[in-house]
């Protein structure tokens, strides 16, 4: 069966493939968020929005909302500017159908899905949400979580020796331009841990100014949720908690209503 995305999309990282949620959005949005590995603002994420969501006529009810973070937008010393993904490279070739087989082909091992789905239930709902059910984490082991995941990502060359890319920011402005065709954008900062703020912060100190900035060029609301990350608990500093998806999900359907 052909499954384009006709409504809204969500685009991101993981951190909005866990967080938001398209059920607060009156079912009309599709998270269509996966991993920094898999979809940084890159080429051939940008070519698979344009295969799965093929533009419509202009309609002012249906939104668009695109997570923004500096990993997703980031590159560093002896890196391309941007990495393309070979896997989503094959999803290009490959009809649109569901079940998405070469989905699953390629992106997840049998084995290990069972594994994981009997372990701990983690699953994509129906609106695309990466549904990873941490319910009984406790205030030590999401605080040995969040160290972990900190001091990971201070070994990355990303924050060691990274730089804005220019290749990814264009075509940040090119997915905002494709979605604004056929409904409105909103672009969106999600919050994270203090911790790794700290890093985000360090790594990039003008970046809200520099979203702030593409916002006004392209006409959308820029929406920064950062000054309440001590409103939201973490399993590793960078992923809200389940439980709190639907709160940040309906925050951000009430910052959207100022603007729109």
């Amino acid at each position: 069966m052909t499954e384009y995305h006709k409504d809204g999309l969500i685009i991101g990282t993981s951190r909005a493939a866990q967080a938001i949620e398209p059920a607060c959005f009156d079912n009309r949005l599709y998270n269509f968020a996966f991993t920094v590995q898999l979809s940084p603002f890159d080429s051939t994420y940008f070519k698979l929005i344009q295969k799965y969501h093929p533009k419509a006529a202009y309609d002012s009810t249906r939104l668009h909302i695109i997570s923004v973070d500096p990993w997703a937008l980031w590159t560093y010393t002896d890196q391309a500017e941007e990495m393309l993904n070979p896997g989503f490279e094959r999803l290009l070739e490959a009809p649109i159908q569901n079940p998405n087989y070469q989905y699953i082909y390629h992106f997840v091992p049998v084995l290990k899905s069972l594994t994981t789905v009997l372990a701990t239930n983690k699953h994509v709902n129906a609106g695309g949400r990466y549904v990873v059910p941490i319910d009984s984490l406790s205030l030590i082991d999401r605080e040995k979580s969040i160290e972990g995941k900190v001091a990971s990502y201070k070994k990355k060359k990303e924050y060691t020796e990274g730089y804005l890319s220019e290749k990814r920011l264009s075509i940040l402005k090119q997915i905002i331009d494709y979605l604004s065709q056929d409904g409105r954008v909103v672009l969106v900062r999600l919050p994270v841990h203090e911790k790794m703020y700290v890093i985000e912060n360090t790594m990039a100190p003008n970046f809200d100014e520099q979203m702030h900035d593409i916002s006004m060029q392209r006409k959308v609301p820029y929406i920064n949720l950062m000054p309440l990350r001590n409103d939201y608990m973490y399993t590793d500093g960078n992923h809200i908690w389940n439980g709190q998806s639907k709160i940040i999900s309906k925050e951000i359907r009430e910052s959207i209503k100022k603007y729109f």
